[in-house]
Formats: structure tokens, C-alpha cells, sequence
């Protein structure tokens, strides 16, 4: 296991008062970290380590009466520091000084949650006007605001951003751990920004641990958040990188049976409030025939359930479980329909209408091909769209109607027709271009048109080819970082029969012996005819699917080895 990145906790003292951290609530006496115990750690052990983050996991990192002696330490290392600071401990002169000895590449985070000297102060206890000061004279690195939203700051995230700029500072919105009476549950969730200080899974997992105040090594700081304060004093901990590096490979046995593993996502189950994308298949009706469609393809054909065809998932199911506390929370939905396409679902205008009335602010992605209807359809669907943050997103090939043709059997002139009529209501639109020997020359002209339309483009990589539709020969797929994305998105995935699974590769027809078995055992706790969404992800299928897919054949064939969505050109 390597060590990329490590949390150092510096000191237990805190001028602040926040009211959900570690230091307010356990009282914790004050200590700093032994510089000497730390620089005497064997540190050549680990060539690999790229990053420390300063963050005082129980206190003001800053307090550190020698944290200048440590800054030049790391340094002098020659690796990457993250400083994440209340801002109001030390005193201007103090913050250049500390410049000086960073780089532009370091960085420092800044807590700030309001824009008003009222609003911060609710939270944080630390004085406003010191805290603008302190990072106005901070030059010559990155600084970044952190923003925890609460019902009582949620009213300022527009004027946070416009001060971050005004600062220099990136700027990144968090939820709390925790909420009371007082420091209230927004009614927004905070927005995610490119950059959002959070991990998706086990920190262990992305080579991270962290040192405690008597130079200690732990996994990671919520493990030694739990031995400090007595709630886990068994927790096994290591004092050089060497020995930290062999225990360590038993961690996945380790954070089996530790509780505080469990709370962390995804190492514990999918809870029914996680749930924050929806991928929906409405129907496995289509008009068009493309020719290695899952409908088509040979492949698939083998597998197929009898009776697949034409099947509608049942509105009245969606609306019972839709409801608009549901809504609500979700942030994205995917309409797409592995097996039909979505515009040809009997109660489309059903599912609109509930959309538009409650699921406005949800980025919601249908996809269609575009062949069906006339123009005053469209354009009454672009009118009712354009008031929400709805994608539709065109299946589109190729810049003329011979190119078009070769994948897809359906009517480019019309399909044109019908982009112009919805695209000139303002409703947003996408280009989807999946990337074939015969079409690669067409992709800039295809950025061309989509510009003509106010339109992005979203290349693909087909999962086959075949001798007639090849391959191309200057892009390829982007295998990238293997990941999970129902886990990375919190996403539940929902067919044209209720089924309920983790993503639209866990359909029965594409499982193989080690996950069927348990996808037939708990079908009918599965199946909204007969269950909801609250039970079925509570399915031994389910969670095995969620926990341990890294080991399940779908997922690895899927995801883990064949991504398609990113595409590389090859040079």
C-alpha cells in the first residue's frame, strides 16, 4: 500500500468554537505534534508520499508555536503542503512570512461561512474583518474558501462566490457532519464544484493515512478521530511508515469489523437518503433498428428475457415513488433507456408534466434519437423544458444524411427538422456522437454544427465493432481510473419493469453465476409491483452489487474493464 498523501494533525488548540468539531466537543486538552518525533520518522521509506495536508484534525493547526520550524521541514522534503486554517490565529505580518516559504502550487484552505460578520461569526466564533485581512495579504499560492452550508448562511452562496473571486480565492461549498436546532439543515444541498474537498469511498483506498500528535500513524483521521476520543481505544496504529506499510495489508480485514469503517461511504450499505441520481428506463419501445443497439445486436439477442419488447414502466408506481420530498433530493437524472427510447414512453407527457412541476432543478438527460413527431411536438416540449435544467440529448452520427445512415436507420432530414424546432425555444441540447471508422472525419464538423444549434457534443466509443462498423483509427477509449459510477454518483437504477438495481448493467439478462442466483432469490423484493425503493436497496443483491464489485463479473466486464465513455485521440 502507498502513502501519497498524509493528514497531520499539528495542534489541539483552537481559538474557534465551531460547534460540531472535535476540539469544542470533547474538550480535548491542549498538546501540539513533537517536531521531533516527526522529522525523525523514516520518511525515505515512502519516495511515493506527494502531499501534506496541515489541518489540525482537532484543532488550529496554525497554534502550532513552532508550525513555521514545520512548514520549512515539509519543504525541505520537497513535497506539497495543503494548509486548512480558521484564518484568524496569527496576524497579517505572520501570513507573509508563512508566504515566503510556500510555493505557488502549495495551497491554503480558508474557513468562511458567510458573507457578513454576523453570518460567519453564527458558526465559527472567529472574528470576521481578521479573517478578510489575513487572506487578502496572502500571495503566491492557491487559496481556497471553504463554505459549510447551514440553513441560516444558505440565503449568501451567490454573494460567497462573488467574494471568493474578489479575494483570489477558488471557492467550495460542504455539507456539515452534523445539525441541531440551532445550525439548521439547509433547504438546498450545496453545490458541487469542480474542486469538492471529499472522497468517494476509503481514503486508504487513494494512499492516504494520517499522524497523530505523538507521531502515531493511522489509515486515516476518522480512525484516529476515534482513538482520541476513547471511542476506539483498540484501534491499531503504527510508529514508522515501514511497519505501517505491512500492517496495512490487512486493512480490508481491519475495516470489516471496525464500526467507524462501516459509517463510511460506500463501505456501508446504500441508505435511502444517500440516493441522489436516478438512471430510468421509461420503456423498451423504439422505432429505429441501429445496428448494435442492445435491441439488435446478436450479442444480446441471445440473452434477452421473452417478452421484452414493448414494455412501459407503470406511471402510477413512478409517482407513488417519486413523491416531491424525493424529488427534492435528487441532483441528476439519466433518461435513457438501455433497451427503448424514452420519448416513446406511453405516459411521457405524464412524466413531463411531474418533472416540470416538482424535478425543475434536477439535471435531468433524456436521450432520444429524434425521429419521431413533428416539429410542433418538439417545440412544445422545448418550451416546457426551457424552464428546467433538462438535457435533451440527440443521437446523431454523422454531419449528412449518408454518413447518418450507415449506424442509424431513421430520417436525418426529419431529425434535423426536430432539433432546429426545439433548439429555437432556448431549451438546452447535447450532440450525442458515437465514434466509428467512417464518421471520425466528421468531428469537427460536427462541433461546427452543434455550435449552429447551441448544442454540446458527447463522443462516445462504441462497446463493439464489426466489419462493417469499424473501429477508428485515430480515438480510442479512455480507460481512465476504474470506478463505479452508481457508487461515485449515488445512483439507483430503475427498468420498464420497476425493477429496481444498483446501474443499467445489472440487468438480469447480462448477469452471470456469481450474482444471478441472488438477483432471482430477491427479484420480487425488486420488483416495485411488489416492493419500493426503500426495500430494495435493503436486497442481499443489492448491497453485493454495492459492496463488493470490484469481485462481481458484470461490474469488471462493465465498468472496471471496458469504460466507454471517455475518448482519447491517439497521437
Amino acid at each position: 500500500m502507498e502513502i501519497k498523501r498524509i493528514n497531520l494533525d499539528v495542534s489541539s488548540v483552537c481559538n474557534a468554537k465551531c460547534e460540531f468539531c472535535t476540539h469544542t466537543k470533547e474538550n480535548l486538552p491542549p498538546k501540539h505534534l513533537d517536531l521531533n518525533l516527526f522529522e525523525n520518522l523514516d520518511w525515505q521509506s515512502i519516495p511515493e508520499l506527494d502531499t501534506i495536508i496541515l489541518c489540525g484534525i482537532a484543532g488550529e493547526p496554525t497554534a502550532h508555536p513552532d508550525f513555521l520550524r514545520l512548514v520549512k521541514f515539509i519543504k525541505s522534503l520537497d513535497k506539497h503542503i495543503i494548509l486548512i486554517t480558521n484564518g484568524t490565529f496569527r496576524y497579517p505580518l505572520w501570513w507573509m512570512i508563512l508566504c515566503d516559504l510556500l510555493d505557488s502550487d502549495d495551497e491554503i484552505i480558508f474557513g468562511l461561512d458567510g458573507t457578513t460578520k454576523e453570518t460567519h461569526e453564527m458558526y465559527r466564533g472567529t472574528d470576521f474583518d481578521s479573517l478578510i485581512m489575513n487572506i487578502k495579504v496572502v500571495t503566491g499560492v492557491r487559496k481556497t474558501i471553504s463554505y459549510i452550508v447551514f440553513l441560516h448562511n444558505e440565503n449568501q452562496i451567490s454573494d460567497a462566490r462573488k467574494l471568493s473571486k474578489e479575494l483570489g480565492c477558488d471557492i467550495m461549498f460542504r455539507k456539515s457532519s452534523e445539525y441541531n436546532d440551532r445550525f439548521k439543515v439547509p433547504t438546498v444541498r450545496p453545490p458541487l464544484d469542480k474542486r469538492q474537498w471529499s472522497v468517494r469511498g476509503c481514503y486508504a483506498d487513494i494512499g492516504e493515512a494520517s499522524i497523530d500528535l505523538d507521531g502515531g500513524i493511522h489509515y486515516c483521521c476518522y480512525s484516529y478521530v476515534n482513538f482520541i476520543t476513547g471511542r476506539a481505544n483498540t484501534l491499531k496504529y503504527w510508529k514508522t511508515f515501514g511497519d505501517f506499510k505491512k500492517g496495512s495489508q490487512l486493512y480490508d480485514e481491519y475495516r470489516k469489523k471496525m464500526q467507524i469503517c462501516n459509517d463510511c461511504f460506500p463501505h456501508r450499505p446504500l441508505e435511502y437518503t444517500d440516493i441522489m441520481n436516478i438512471d430510468l428506463g421509461l420503456t423498451s419501445r423504439c422505432n429505429l433498428k441501429c445496428k448494435l443497439c442492445q435491441r439488435t445486436f446478436r450479442n444480446f439477442q441471445k440473452t434477452l428475457p421473452a417478452g421484452w419488447n414493448n414494455k412501459d414502466i407503470d406511471f402510477e408506481i413512478l409517482k407513488r415513488e417519486f413523491t416531491p420530498a424525493f424529488l427534492k433530493q435528487l441532483k441528476s437524472m439519466s433518461v435513457c433507456g438501455s433497451l427503448g427510447d424514452p420519448l416513446l414512453y406511453k405516459n411521457f407527457n405524464d412524466f413531463v408534466f411531474l418533472m416540470y412541476k416538482h424535478g425543475r432543478h434536477i439535471r435531468a438527460n433524456i436521450h432520444t434519437n429524434g425521429t419521431m413527431y413533428d416539429r410542433s411536438f418538439w417545440r412544445n416540449l422545448g418550451n416546457r423544458f426551457k424552464e428546467t435544467k433538462t438535457i435533451m440529448q440527440f443521437a446523431i452520427d454523422g454531419v449528412d444524411a449518408e454518413t447518418y445512415s450507415k449506424y442509424r436507420d431513421g430520417d436525418y432530414k426529419k431529425l434535423m427538422d426536430n432539433i432546429e424546432a426545439y433548439s429555437e425555444t432556448g431549451a438546452q441540447l447535447a450532440f450525442q456522437f458515437i465514434i466509428f471508422k467512417h464518421n471520425e472525419h466528421q468531428i469537427n464538423d460536427m462541433r461546427k454544427l452543434a455550435k449552429e444549434f447551441g448544442a454540446t457534443v458527447r463522443y462516445q466509443i462504441s462497446y463493439y465493432y464489426d466489419d462493417i462498423l469499424e473501429r477508428p483509427d485515430f480515438y480510442e477509449r479512455d480507460i481512465g481510473k476504474p470506478v463505479c459510477r452508481s457508487i461515485e454518483q449515488k445512483q439507483i437504477s430503475i427498468d420498464q419493469n420497476c425493477i429496481v438495481t444498483p446501474c443499467c448493467h445489472s440487468r438480469l439478462f447480462k448477469l452471470k453465476d456469481d450474482i444471478r442466483p441472488d438477483f432471482i432469490r430477491d427479484k420480487q423484493e425488486l420488483d416495485l409491483h411488489t416492493s419500493t425503493i426503500k426495500r430494495a436497496i435493503k436486497t442481499e443483491f443489492f448491497n453485493k452489487l454495492w459492496l463488493r464489485n470490484k469481485e462481481i463479473s458484470i461490474c469488471k466486464s462493465s465498468c472496471f474493464q471496458n469504460r466507454r465513455f471517455g475518448v482519447n485521440k491517439i497521437s
